[in-house]
């Protein structure tokens, strides 16, 4: 895995926007280059079993393994769940993806977000 840190210096002495600080901003962030789609990607992601030492591993593994053209809407589809949705989608037992409040409230507040990681798939090369 590779880490790539920069660092900035605005002779104003005011920080960036904290998003664009952490490439949070529409558009930026990682481009992936494996094969997977925003789809699977987004279901590799959401089966990560978090009882598992190991489950951080396995979770950046699926986002390794999604294609470019699948980058930005999976990254734009769980920040809009988490968002959005923390309520309906989490709960004192963990993550609750597959709860039928979790699926309406993705469903009514991230429509932009999910048809993209739907429409987002890897063009064979």
């Amino acid at each position: 895995m590779c880490v790539f840190f920069g660092s900035y210096y605005r002779d104003v002495g005011t920080r960036l926007f904290y998003g664009e600080e952490w490439c949070e901003t529409p558009g930026s962030g990682a481009l992936y280059q494996g094969t997977t789609s925003c789809v699977d990607s987004l279901s590799c992601v959401d089966g990560v079993d978090w009882e598992q030492p190991d489950a951080g591993v396995v979770r950046e593994l699926c986002f390794m393994h999604t294609c470019e053209p699948a980058s930005f809407p999976l990254r734009g589809l769980l920040k809009c769940r988490s968002f959005y949705c923390g309520n309906q989608c989490w709960s004192e037992q963990g993550r609750q993806y597959d709860s039928p409040e979790c699926q309406m409230c993705v469903a009514q507040s991230c429509t932009t977000e999910q048809t993209a990681c739907t429409s987002a798939t890897c063009a064979a090369n």
